[in-house]
């Protein structure tokens, strides 16, 4: 399928690049743009957020078999809760390439979840040997060095710088958005490991979730942290015993 460098939201629903995206059925040229679009577009990233959210939940139907009937419904509103999100979300806006702000509802003045939505920096574990001498492999071990010094606010400046040099990068976007939560920017934070989230199935992704339903609990939204980590304990990965423990002591 040949199409323009640039896309549109119109050209996007028309083409169901959203769903053949996350089936992987895209030429190179068509994701990448598709990728480009959806960083700058919040609405096309709420819509790619609920299909994938969508295909966890559906992907392992004999082992969701093992939870109760209380997980099943739990599993079943993430869904029909993030597609009814994005309805009305698509259905306020009149000119679709224009990125949709959607205001947030204000924490309560006491949020009873913020001890929860409290963690550690994660620690880091270089994954794979970067390149040496490019600008953004050296902004990214400048960041770290910071990160793990304790200065997020450094860390944030040289992750992010380094982010825009290659944006599928999901090690430099997760710890870019873990500084900026620790640093105190948590609503800039939870936005950017959705975008990790976004990317697919990486090494980050599951670890993204986690660490969103901890910025949503920071921000005294407890529903919405459920719902992510019902997607965290759908993946049956590292983070699953975690996942289902933070779930328990949000049923307290």
């Amino acid at each position: 399928m040949e199409m323009d460098h640039a896309m549109s939201c119109e050209q996007i629903e028309r083409d169901e690049i959203v769903e053949k995206y996350v089936a992987g059925t895209l030429a190179e040229d068509a994701a990448e743009a598709f990728e480009e679009h959806y960083f700058r577009c919040a609405a096309c990233l709420a819509r790619l957020e609920t299909v994938q959210n969508a295909v966890v939940l559906m992907r392992s139907p004999l082992k969701m078999r093992r939870y109760s009937y209380a997980g099943l419904a739990m599993a079943a509103g993430l869904v029909i809760a993030l597609t009814g999100a994005l309805v009305w979300k698509f259905s306020e806006v009149s000119d679709r390439r224009t990125p949709v702000t959607v205001a947030r509802q204000q924490p309560p003045p006491q949020n009873p979840w913020a001890e929860l939505g409290r963690f550690e920096a994660p620690v880091y574990r270089e994954a794979r040997l970067r390149g040496a001498g490019d600008s953004a492999s050296e902004d990214f071990q400048q960041g770290m060095a910071a990160y793990q010094q304790g200065n997020y606010a450094k860390a944030v400046s040289l992750l992010q710088k380094a982010a825009k040099s290659n944006p599928r990068e999901a090690q430099t976007m997760f710890f870019a958005g873990i500084s900026l939560i620790l640093a105190g920017n948590t609503a800039e934070g939870l936005e950017t490991l959705r975008r990790v989230d976004a990317l697919g199935l990486t090494p980050y992704q599951e670890e993204s979730r986690f660490y969103q339903a901890k910025a949503l609990l920071q921000q005294g939204d407890s529903t919405a942290a459920r719902n992510v980590l019902t997607a965290v304990v759908a993946m049956h990965g590292d983070w699953e015993t975690q996942a289902k423990e933070l779930l328990a002591k949000l049923a307290q």
